[in-house]
């Protein structure tokens, strides 16, 4: 797992470029676009060169304005180009002729190699690119014309016994002894407060609680690494003092969770040596993750977790990684933006922003636009085991995940260019951010169903387009997890998605998912076509939400979502629930999107919940009840629910919405799968960030400001200490009878000394000093 033998966690400190860009940041309130439409954009110049605007004109205006924006201090301009090195040259020389490693179809077995992001319109700007690569030390690249266009592709990863016979083919290997590694970057100065502060909470009150959440959880025999004996407790215990918010209330189960998923989370940050910090999903190392044991599928949950951290380098490091440390964004959706502008609104890190934004719009275009939208149909195509959803019962196509997803990363990219001084940027994201909100409110909406769902179109075969790599997606490493496509379907024929039915199985046929015709919305409801629009804030913040706010009683009909132990992922009417407990016994996999809860989703909608109360205008379907009523639902998942080998608390990958049973976990062991041990506290979902965003709920506003607008129901008290907001520290604390901390009402402190407060649970604006 690329773990030190004897961890050492970074202190916190507060980054030298955070003191100074908040000295001189300068609020700008969004103003709300209203019914004023977005003009027709002719060219994305601030954006992307050479390339049109792919939609016309954006004649949906985007009915929510995002948020909040900062200005931060202009980026020094960037150096000239540098022409690229003589080639060929002594620094690279032919290494096979003929062949080169498959990305296609044709090969079969070992690892396939990545399309090289940048343009490849000759060996010698692939040899600068490749320079430049994420490793150059090892730097070998193809280049090829056979494809009608002459493009590049690294094959650092290549296994020379896959291999695609061609000509024009030339495989080109640097020789040379590899560049001396860059200067280390200099030491962040201390911060100005403690290192801890703590004002509410005494952490030695908690020390119990943290020796029983962090003890050996089970005895593990499958394989090496598959152990349950994580980070000792002692340096647990220093380290989230340092490190971590600390969270009581009257509910123990609300906060022994809180305890459990600081430790589980602890587990899962690596130090490495070549990438600084990354967090991983799985604790073991598992065959199908990438660099240092990484999967980029739930990475946007780390993240928005891992802002909560008081050391913003460990954020840091993760975000740069996924660009210039080695990480494979593109092999799962991953909101990368989105992400990093959330930890912005908590660490404030505009040098951060300045460097990521380039690598951001890249890997909006190249990464995730250019691979998967079909212009045939106008939305975003994308498969279901690649959103991490197998075995969806609504199958491939335009999904509501995906598509929520390019609104939001088309907001967060217009805030990062609105903070970076971006301004030719900001309107042509807007009219992104416009196009794809009308594709999810008018494409996936069923007035059937009352309901966002799939639209079940084939996978799209992008054109080449100026600046891009536009060849068929390629099959990637991580494809040993799964099938090749989401269910390991495709167009049976012109107007069939899926494959033929057969036998009479649970009425949904035995060899597989249901068919849904080309071109039509499928008729399923599932729990991400609940979640997806409102987590990603696509639902107009105005009174046409009423529209979409009826499909959130699914969660609570009995026929729907509604369970014991948490939400279903499919509607429980719908025919094929659960349709994979029906196919031969050798085609059943442990990790289906048809019927069982998963943490994934259910963080999503607890987060989707809390928007709905705090962000939008009143309504009666969703209330703070119910809210809350979910998010202890997914409390108790981690504090009662049943583990084969092992016990509460857990987290695992999937769990028996009506028997409590841990059951990814609970199949592997009966399966005798060598991997069965690999869902110790597994890292696919957020915790601390429900409490934060939800029920204190916290809103960042701006410069050292933020609101709270509390969500919790039926808790004596509740508190938050040891929190690192834009380098200030705070705590928070509720008491409605004094019995607690000496003084009943809501207050919030900034080092000890009260800075706002109200007799009641009620929302709060505040300004630290």
């Amino acid at each position: 797992m690329h773990r030190s033998a004897t961890p050492r966690w970074r202190a916190a400190a507060v980054l030298a470029t955070l003191i100074a860009c908040a000295a001189r940041w300068g609020f700008v309130a969004a103003a709300a676009t209203g019914a004023a439409e977005v003009g027709a954009v002719s060219g994305l110049s601030g954006i992307h060169q050479d390339r049109a605007h792919p939609h016309g004109s954006a004649s949906h205006p985007r009915s929510a304005a995002p948020p909040l924006a900062w200005t931060c201090p202009s980026p020094a301009p960037p150096a000239p180009p540098t022409a690229p090195p003589p080639f060929p040259s002594a620094d690279f020389v032919p290494h096979s002729y003929g062949t080169f490693c498959c990305d296609q179809t044709p090969c079969s077995g070992g690892h396939s190699s990545f399309l090289f992001q940048g343009e490849g319109v000759s060996p010698a700007a692939c040899a600068a690119k490749c320079l430049s690569a994420y490793t150059p030390d090892v730097c070998r690249f193809i280049t090829t014309t056979t494809v009608g266009a002459p493009y590049c592709m690294n094959a650092q990863f290549c296994n020379t016994t896959n291999v695609f016979h061609g000509s024009n083919v030339t495989t080109w290997e640097r020789t040379t002894p590899p560049r001396p590694a860059p200067a280390p970057t200099p030491p962040v100065p201390p911060p100005a407060a403690p290192l801890a502060a703590f004002s509410v909470i005494n952490p030695a009150t908690k020390r119990a609680l943290i020796e029983n959440v962090s003890r050996p959880v089970y005895s593990g025999d499958a394989g090496e690494g598959m152990h349950g004996a994580g980070i000792p407790t002692d340096e647990h215990f220093t380290w989230a003092t340092e490190n971590m918010p600390w969270f009581e209330c009257s509910d123990v189960d609300l906060e022994t969770a809180w305890y459990f998923r600081m430790y589980s989370y602890h587990n899962h940050i690596n130090q490495t040596t070549d990438a600084g910090y990354v967090v991983t999903e799985f604790y073991p190392h598992v065959p199908w993750a990438a660099a240092h044991n990484t999967i980029p599928c739930a990475a946007g949950h780390h993240i928005r977790e891992g802002r909560w951290l008081r050391d913003p380098t460990i954020m840091r490091d993760y975000l740069r990684f996924w660009f210039f440390g080695g990480g494979s964004p593109e092999y799962y959706t991953f909101w990368v933006a989105t992400s990093a502008w959330a930890n912005h609104l908590i660490a404030g890190n505009c040098s951060l922003l300045s460097e990521l934004y380039p690598q951001l719009v890249s890997n909006y275009w190249d990464r995730m636009y250019t691979p998967n939208y079909s212009a045939e149909y106008g939305c975003y195509w994308h498969d279901a085991g690649r959103e991490g959803e197998e075995n969806s019962v609504g199958g491939d196509g335009c999904r509501p995940i995906s598509n929520s997803v390019m609104y939001s990363e088309a907001v967060a990219l217009q805030n990062i260019a609105t903070a970076i001084g971006n301004t030719t940027a900001v309107g042509e994201w807007a009219a992104q951010a416009a196009f794809w909100q009308r594709v999810v409110l008018e494409k996936l909406w069923s007035d059937e169903t009352g309901f966002f769902v799939t639209l079940a179109v084939p996978k799209p075969t992008p054109a080449p387009s100026a600046g891009s790599l536009s060849q068929t997606t390629p099959k990637t490493r991580f494809e040993s997890e799964s099938t090749a496509n989401g269910n390991g379907v495709s167009v049976a024929s012109p107007n069939v998605h899926g494959s033929d039915p057969s036998g009479p199985g649970s009425q949904c046929p035995t060899k597989g998912p249901p068919q849904w015709p080309v071109g039509k919305q499928v008729t399923v409801r599932e729990i991400m076509g609940l979640s997806s629009p409102w987590y990603f804030g696509v639902v107009p913040q105005n009174a046409s939400f009423a529209k979409y706010i009826p499909a959130w009683n699914q969660l609570v009909d009995s026929e729907g979502f509604a369970a014991k132990w948490g939400p279903r992922t499919t509607e429980l009417r719908a025919p094929c629930y659960n349709f994979t407990q029906f196919v031969p016994a050798d085609k059943r996999h442990e990790c289906n999107w048809n019927g069982p809860s998963w943490p994934f989703e259910t963080a999503k909608v607890i987060t989707g919940m809390a928007s709905i109360l705090i962000d939008y205008p009143s309504q009666e379907t969703v209330t703070k009840q119910g809210w809350m009523d979910q998010l202890l639902s997914f409390a108790r998942q981690h504090t009662r629910g049943k583990v084969v080998n092992g016990s509460a608390p857990w987290v695992g990958e999937t769990m028996h919405p009506d028997t409590g049973e841990w059951l990814a976990r609970f199949l592997m062991y009966g399966s005798n799968n060598t991997l069965r041990d690999r869902g110790i506290w597994y890292n696919h979902s957020t915790f601390l960030d429900l409490i934060m965003s939800g029920l204190f709920g916290f809103r960042a506003t701006g410069p050292l400001t933020f609101s709270l607008s509390p969500l919790a129901v039926g808790l004596d008290y509740f508190a938050v200490d040891n929190v690192r907001y834009q380098g200030k520290n705070v705590a928070i604390r509720w008491d409605a009878t004094g019995r607690k901390y000496g003084e009943a009402g809501f207050v919030v402190l900034q080092d000890g000394n009260v800075v706002a407060s109200a007799p009641t649970l009620q929302p709060l604006n505040v300004t630290l000093r």
